[in-house]
């Protein structure tokens, strides 16, 4: 599961003010590219994990390990 990613497509990152709600969330104080889900997709795919089933790895940059919460706070409106 990717966590806050920059996507050429995501709008969130033109907002200054939620990109800072984001960043205040992120334990590596970056968001997340492409390129950083590449090594768990190569896991996945490769015979490494053949006896990997039913889980979820989390590619958030330490959101989740961190507790904080997502939810939109209205002062970043």
């Amino acid at each position: 599961m990717a966590g806050s990613m920059f996507w050429c497509t995501t709008s969130t990152w033109e907002n200054p003010r939620k990109w800072g709600y984001l960043l205040e969330r992120i334990a590596m104080g970056r968001p997340g590219y492409p390129e950083d889900i590449v090594g768990v997709c190569i896991l996945l795919a490769s015979d490494a994990s053949a006896y990997i089933t039913g889980c979820e790895y989390r590619v958030d940059g330490g959101c989740i390990a961190g507790g904080q919460p997502w939810e939109y706070d209205t002062k970043y409106e």
